[in-house]
């Protein structure tokens, strides 16, 4: 689409200085050194995407041995990771498991490519980046009891960490004291400016803050980002990485389970696959 574009674009156009800086950001990505690990955990979580880092954080803070295995490597100091320019070499990297869709109508037959992370971190460490929770409508029509957008405002509120000062006056929709940073872009592309001003010449409304759930969501705008001083925020490195100054959280890269084994209070019980739980890869440690 044409939004998608200029997006894109305004990506595409950020200068040459800017990402020598966040180069060296990077370099100071924190690496715990290899743990020897014990033989029994309280838990063991498979898959170390956006969810399974949040978990190990808050599930290691209470004290509890806690094992992460994730199939993929860490994406400590990766740059095409960190530097929201580099979108778009994620596409069928290592850190991508290639999911295609199946051809459809709708596509004219065609295979959709579908990124999906693989890595400590999972999507939140190959997406576009785009800080937005949806409309009100949207938790309301579910009927659920704790669902609805009272409850999920709440819960977007502590988590959110609003790096940009207009925002933070906003209270009633944005939080400062999460862990989850969002900010404005901090470039702009002259061809995303002219986008904008067409869109206001062509009699579509203006939305300063996408995320305003006291307005109308349709509008045209700029979008925030999850990012920190311009470099990506993914997961591993909001939950994950301060989590791993704990010793009793292990976490394994390369590491995917192959099968689980349930076992009835005794020792008796069955397991999937007909056979013993284990993981595959060389279980090797990741920087976070």
């Amino acid at each position: 689409t044409a939004l998608t574009s200029v997006f894109v674009a305004s990506f595409a156009s950020m200068s040459a200085r800017w990402l020598l800086l966040l180069a060296t950001h990077c370099s100071a990505a924190l690496r715990n050194p290899f743990r020897a690990a014990p033989t029994h955990f309280d838990y063991i979580i498979v898959g170390g995407g956006t969810a399974g880092c949040v978990l190990a954080d808050r599930l290691s803070a209470a004290s509890k041995q806690v094992l992460v295995l994730e199939p993929g490597p860490s994406p400590a100091a990766e740059l095409k990771i960190a530097a929201p320019v580099a979108l778009t070499k994620l596409f069928g990297s290592e850190y991508d498991w290639g999911f295609r869709s199946a051809p459809a109508p709708g596509t004219a037959g065609r295979e959709v490519h579908l990124c999906r992370g693989k890595c400590l971190g999972g999507s939140s460490a190959t997406n576009a980046l785009l800080y937005l929770r949806g409309t009100a409508a949207d938790f309301d029509g579910w009927g659920l009891d704790g669902w609805g957008s009272e409850a999920m405002l709440a819960s977007f509120l502590a988590v959110e960490a609003q790096r940009d000062a207009a925002f933070r006056t906003d209270a009633l929709h944005h939080g400062s004291g999460g862990a989850v940073p969002a900010e404005t872009p901090r470039y702009a592309n002259p061809l995303s400016e002219r986008f904008l001003e067409a869109a206001a010449q062509a009699g579509h409304p203006s939305n300063a803050d996408f995320n305003d759930w006291s307005r109308p969501q349709a509008g045209v705008g700029r979008f925030q980002l999850t990012t920190r001083r311009g470099r990506r925020a993914h997961s591993a490195a909001t939950h994950l990485r301060r989590a791993a100054r704990r010793p009793n959280l292990h976490v394994r890269c390369g590491c995917a389970a192959t099968r689980l084994l349930l076992e009835a209070e005794g020792g008796g019980g069955g397991g999937g696959g007909g056979g013993r739980g284990g993981t595959s890869g060389d279980g090797s440690f990741g920087g976070v």
